[in-house]
């Protein structure tokens, strides 16, 4: 899911990190006791911070640890260069959005290697981000391993993963497994609150409740055109005829994959709920909601995880998708 939206701060750019405190306890910790691992596998929901947290983790250090994790000054030097993305010590690797690729190649990794074969030039650090993992392809990945294997001298890797299960299991080997929980509720509420004040309380709650503890998803539902995707996909599992599934597709397909996997995630969230929803009911085994439910949910999780949809007919997965969920609403 593109958690990022226009009117919202990038991780590079964000400075107040929330939840999860014990791992920032736990890398600070390591740090001041020279136990710092090589490579951290940063795992967990999207939207929780994990982005953020490398970011921050590497101004710490590149401040030479004179600041509060949470509190460094965005006026300083490193703090300008992260944002500038023209630090001499931080190397990130993410998808070229701009090349309208999507997927993170092998030549990126290249420069990667490349990078770490000149010494520090302003810390004692020399720091790779790459967000994330899942968007490499295999060559990349592979090149990326070898790099783990033997990591060069004051090298520290923040490696991003949504989905570490489904990894290259020699990459999980080399890297310490930090997992990020989902934030509460009234940690999200707060944090909602106090930064769009001019947002009623109860249009906040509805929110949260919807956010499944991701903050980047939260931000995400105050933008109107991802609100109305999931609404219409919400509304795919009523009996109503509102909706003009032909234009509904249309408007996913858009906007070069991003909307579609929106519209992949909001539809796997409203099946989960619904799921829930049926099981808490009178067990019956003769279910067939349910049953439709769960077989749904499994070939959507196929397609989000495989990302069949990128090389395929898209409008006619998009199309199947929507009229198999409205057959067994």
């Amino acid at each position: 899911m593109d958690l990022q939206s226009e009117n919202y701060p990038l991780p590079r750019e964000t400075y107040n990190f929330i939840g999860n405190d014990r791992l920032v306890d736990f890398l600070v910790f390591s740090e001041e006791n020279n136990r710092l691992h090589h490579a951290y596998l940063l795992s967990g929901d999207k939207g929780i911070g994990k982005a953020t947290f490398a970011y921050n983790f590497a101004r710490y250090l590149f401040n030479n640890k004179k600041n509060n994790f949470s509190k460094i000054d965005r006026d300083n030097k490193h703090s300008r260069l992260i944002e500038s993305r023209s630090h001499p010590d931080l190397f990130v690797i993410e998808i070229d959005k701009e090349s309208k690729k999507n997927k993170i190649d092998v030549n990126q990794v290249r420069e990667c290697i490349d990078f770490f074969n000149y010494t520090t030039a302003l810390c004692n650090y020399k720091i790779c981000i790459i967000d994330s993992l899942d968007e490499m392809n295999l060559n990349a990945a592979n090149a990326i391993l070898k790099v783990l294997e033997e990591p060069p001298d004051n090298s520290l890797f923040l490696v991003i993963s949504q989905s570490p299960k489904s990894l290259i299991p020699t990459i999980r080997s080399r890297c310490l497994e930090l997992r990020f929980e989902r934030l509460k509720d009234d940690l999200l509420f707060d944090y909602l609150k106090q930064t769009m004040p001019d947002i009623e309380g109860d249009s906040i709650k509805e929110v949260v409740k919807i956010s499944q503890g991701s903050l980047g998803r939260a931000l995400m539902f105050f933008n109107e055109e991802i609100k109305g995707i999931n609404e219409n996909t919400k509304n795919l599992f009523s009996n109503s005829d509102n909706i003009d599934i032909y234009e509904f597709c249309e408007r996913l397909l858009k906007n070069n994959n991003h909307l579609i996997k929106d519209f992949f995630e909001f539809l796997l969230f409203h099946l989960e709920s619904l799921i829930k929803e049926e099981s808490l009911k009178r067990i019956n085994f003769k279910n067939k909601k349910l049953l439709n439910y769960f077989l749904l949910r499994e070939e959507l999780q196929s397609m989000i995880l495989q990302e069949k949809y990128f090389n395929a007919d898209k409008r006619q997965i998009i199309l199947n998708l929507i009229l198999k969920t409205k057959e067994i609403s």
